[in-house]
C-alpha cells in the first residue's frame, strides 16, 4: 500500500499543474487512489494529505463530494492531531465547506457556510493570509449565488492581491474568472471581456 502511495502521488505531482490531465488520471485511477489514501489513512501515514491536497479539488469538479468531504475531515483530524492548524484549517475552507455548499441544500449550505465563518475567523485571528484570502473568495462565491454581485465583486477584489503575492497561478485564474463573471452580471461586458482575453 504504501508503494502504491508513492506511485500515485509521483504521478499526481507530474500531473498538478494540468487539470486536465489530473481529471483524466482520476477517472482511470480513481479507486486506485482512494484505496492507496485509505492504506495511508489507516497507519497513520502522512501520505494520504499529500495525495488529497492534489486531489480534493478534482474530486470536487467531478462531482464526488461525498468522498472529498469524508477525506476532508480526515485530514482535517490528522493535521490537528499534529498541530499543523493553518494546513488543517485551509482544507476547511478549500475542501469541506465548499463541498458541503455544493451539495446545494438548504441545511447543507448553511452548514458549510457556518465552518466557513468559523475558518474565516480561524485565519484572521492567526494572520494566515493565503488562507483567509480564500475564505473571502469562497464567501465572495456565496453572494454572487445570492445575486449580491456589488459585494462579491468587492471580495474578489480584496483576495486577489493576496494571491499574487503567494504567486499562486491556480487562484488567480479561478478568482480573476469569477471576477468576470461578476461583470457580466453587473452589466461590465466591456471589463469582462478585457479579464477573459488575459487569461487566454
Amino acid at each position: 500500500a504504501k508503494r502504491m502511495g508513492a506511485y500515485y502521488l509521483s504521478l499526481l505531482v507530474g500531473y498538478k499543474d494540468d487539470i486536465d490531465d489530473t481529471l483524466w488520471l482520476l477517472k482511470y485511477e480513481k479507486e486506485n487512489i482512494l484505496k492507496a489514501m485509505k492504506g495511508a489513512w489507516e497507519k497513520n501515514d502522512g501520505t494520504f494529505v499529500e495525495l488529497f491536497d492534489l486531489v480534493g479539488i478534482p474530486l470536487g469538479i467531478l462531482r464526488h463530494l461525498n468522498r472529498r468531504i469524508t477525506w476532508a475531515e480526515r485530514v482535517i483530524d490528522y493535521l490537528d492531531e499534529q498541530g499543523e492548524y493553518e494546513k488543517a484549517n485551509w482544507y476547511k475552507i478549500r475542501d469541506l465547506t465548499w463541498s458541503l455548499i455544493k451539495k446545494g441544500t438548504p441545511e447543507n449550505r448553511k452548514k458549510g457556510a457556518k465552518i466557513l465563518d468559523d475558518a474565516y475567523q480561524e485565519a484572521k485571528d492567526n494572520k494566515w493570509e493565503l488562507n483567509l484570502a480564500l475564505a473571502i473568495r469562497n464567501k465572495a462565491r456565496l453572494k454572487f449565488d445570492e445575486n449580491q454581485f456589488k459585494e462579491a465583486l468587492k471580495l474578489y477584489h480584496d483576495c486577489l492581491p493576496v494571491f499574487r503575492e503567494f504567486n499562486d497561478g491556480f487562484w488567480v485564474y479561478v478568482t480573476e474568472r469569477a471576477k468576470a463573471e461578476t461583470l457580466m452580471e453587473l452589466g461590465n461586458y466591456e471589463d469582462a471581456l478585457s479579464i477573459f482575453k488575459s487569461l487566454l
